[in-house]
């Protein structure tokens, strides 16, 4: 079992595979990646007050959904758009990008392990 936070399991996770491809990360993608780390963390957090509270909460309209769970939907969709910014195996085009990028912002493509609430 991995241990750290889940932005460490994250980057252990992705950097293995680009040394596998011996791959280097340009800027903008290392940018990208660090994001998705700290968002990986943002949603593991999240979870955790999920798993404590519950998917519901009493509001002054009575049980509601628990605002954490609008959250992790949103972050699990940036998490997407930022993974989907990398390229793991240093041969992808702008254009192949680009449309990577469209296909996981769609919810066609692969994402992260991101564990869907609700």
């Amino acid at each position: 079992m991995e241990t750290g936070s889940a932005g460490d399991r994250l980057r252990s996770r992705i950097q293995a595979e680009l040394d596998e491809n011996n791959v280097e990360l340009d800027a903008k993608e290392t940018e990208l990646f660090e994001r998705a780390q700290a968002t990986a963390d943002r949603i593991a957090e999240l979870e955790a007050v999920i798993d404590r509270e519950g998917v519901t909460t009493t509001g002054r309209r009575g049980t509601i959904t628990h605002p954490c769970l609008t959250e992790v939907r949103h972050l699990s969709a940036l998490m997407k758009s930022l993974l989907a910014g990398i390229d793991l195996e240093g041969q992808q085009s702008a254009d192949a990008k680009t449309r990577r990028a469209r296909s996981v912002a769609l919810g066609h493509g692969r994402g992260g392990n991101v564990r869907s609430v609700g």
